[in-house]
């Protein structure tokens, strides 16, 4: 199924995105700056929907090693300092 609004989502994404001009002063000044952004996008900014992941480590396969580390050094902060941790069951 495809959702009618995916591609209105992508372009508030976009749009509201701090850096977005007012106006391109040419084709190439948007093409330059979308082009920069989906870098930006894909490779730098954490998506809280996949796990504080950026799409690129994702899509390369990354995922999985990314959040064993980040699992062993919340284990380490815990067993470091326990009283910082409330409900830790799930560390």
């Amino acid at each position: 199924m495809v959702s009618p609004h995916v591609d209105t989502e992508r372009f508030r994404t976009l749009k509201y995105h701090p850096e977005f001009p007012d106006r391109f002063g040419s084709f190439e000044h948007g093409h330059d700056f979308v082009g920069e952004f989906m870098t930006w996008y894909n490779n730098e900014h954490r998506h809280s929907g996949i796990a504080m992941l950026t799409p690129a480590m994702v899509h390369h396969g990354q995922a999985d090693r990314v959040l064993a580390a980040r699992h062993d050094v919340m284990l380490a902060a815990y067993r470091a300092k326990p009283e910082r941790f409330i409900g830790a069951e799930s560390l």
